[in-house]
């Protein structure tokens, strides 16, 4: 039986290993689909004959579609002889048995058997021609109103979009996951959007960075030097900097980072910084050479946290030691052949003895642990109560 493409375009491969072979099938059952990572298990009425196991990535696999099938068969030591494929096309059938069978699934919302059988006893095999092409005789059809019509056409949009979009997006390299997740947040859209916006993706979508849009721009055409780029690298350097603790970046630091990243000139990633500050999707603050460059949830976190230090610093009533009563207890100690603190260790023992609220930040080895004990045993020696508390374990021992 000759098979068309299903949708002008197909996402076969054209490089594949010598290996492989093409199969063409029915679907004749889902055996197993995971919606995350698209593997699917199939149950396939393979058209030279006989019915195959089928397993590989699928995006919204259906019973009654026809597909072709690039891959090599294998023996799987449970589950027996199976088609493994690595890439497939959809295929439209051109039989009247055949769209019977397509229609009557649950693809097109609306198509039962019984309308199923009706269309192709009125259209034969140019069903799907007239769907496509003159959606509008489904009404000489006995029992398809206008209402009716109307809402078969719309479906059978609906399921030719999606395939569509779903071709295009493996034609760029995106996977049966992300594909997914992308229709689903953008629908019909989605092709006119990574065409034009592809670095969208990278802030939108769950399991997209900066590498992947930038791959995806690559392949619509979006020049090396585009300001959507540039841009996106720029929020992509900050991102990664608040993931590792940071609140901000110097300014000079990070146009440095993200015209490594670009491998493009510093001057052109500064026009981009000031652009992302124009549209208020970062936040630059300081002056001179203490400028300090935020994503605005960063900046608004940093104020807040400030703010609500500063209301529980003022509420505090403390009565700090004497300055002698320190120093005579660090001398003490090293006397005792404890390591001696450096001067800023020191200097921070003082503050947060003269202080109602204190804060300690630092870097790992920095010597946050050495403070904290220090000052537990400082305020042990002077008879003051000490209670610690710790969100982790490692932490608290």
């Amino acid at each position: 039986m000759q098979q068309t493409p299903l949708w002008p375009e197909s996402n076969q491969r054209t490089n594949r290993a010598p290996t492989e072979l093409s199969v063409t099938g029915t679907i004749n059952r889902v055996v197993f689909h995971n919606d995350q990572t698209g593997w699917t298990v199939l149950s396939v009425e393979i058209a030279e004959g006989g019915e195959a196991t089928a397993v590989g990535v699928m995006l919204s696999p259906t019973s009654g579609e026809t597909v072709r099938l690039t891959g090599t068969w294998q023996t799987h030591q449970r589950y027996g002889r199976q088609f493994r494929f690595t890439a497939y096309e959809l295929l439209r059938p051109t039989t009247a048995e055949g769209i019977k069978r397509y229609l009557s699934g649950p693809l097109v919302e609306g198509v039962g058997p019984k309308l199923a059988e009706a269309l192709v006893a009125k259209f034969g095999d140019r069903t799907l021609t007239i769907l496509d092409e003159a959606p509008e005789r489904l009404q000489e059809v006995s029992g398809i109103g206008p209402q009716r019509a109307s809402a078969l056409i719309s479906s059978w949009q609906r399921h030719r979009e999606m395939h569509e979009v779903m071709i295009f997006l493996r034609q760029h390299g995106i996977g049966a996951a992300l594909a997914s997740r992308i229709y689903k947040r953008y629908g019909p859209q989605a092709v006119e959007l990574i065409e034009q916006q592809p670095y969208r993706l990278a802030r939108e979508i769950r399991g997209i960075g900066f590498a992947t849009a930038d791959n995806i721009a690559r392949s619509v055409g979006i020049p090396p030097d585009d300001p959507q780029r540039r841009q996106a690298a720029l929020l992509h350097v900050l991102a990664g900097a608040s993931d590792d603790g940071h609140f901000f970046l110097p300014r000079g630091d990070l146009l440095r980072r993200a015209a490594e990243l670009l491998e493009l000139d510093e001057q052109l990633v500064e026009l981009s910084l000031g652009e992302l500050e124009a549209q208020e999707e970062v936040q630059i603050d300081g002056s001179g050479e203490q400028i300090a460059v935020y994503l605005p949830q960063m900046l608004a976190a940093e104020r807040d946290v400030a703010r609500r230090l500063s209301a529980i610093a003022s509420g505090f009533e403390h009565a700090a030691p004497e300055r002698g009563q320190l120093e005579q207890w660090l001398q003490r100690r090293t006397s005792l052949g404890e390591l001696p603190l450096s001067e800023e260790q020191q200097n921070a023992l003082r503050k947060a003895l003269e202080s109602g609220l204190s804060v300690i930040t630092g870097g790992p080895g920095t010597g946050k642990t050495t403070i904290i004990r220090t000052f537990a045993e400082i305020c042990g020696s002077l008879g003051r109560r000490v209670a610690l508390a710790s969100p982790t374990g490692r932490a608290a021992k």
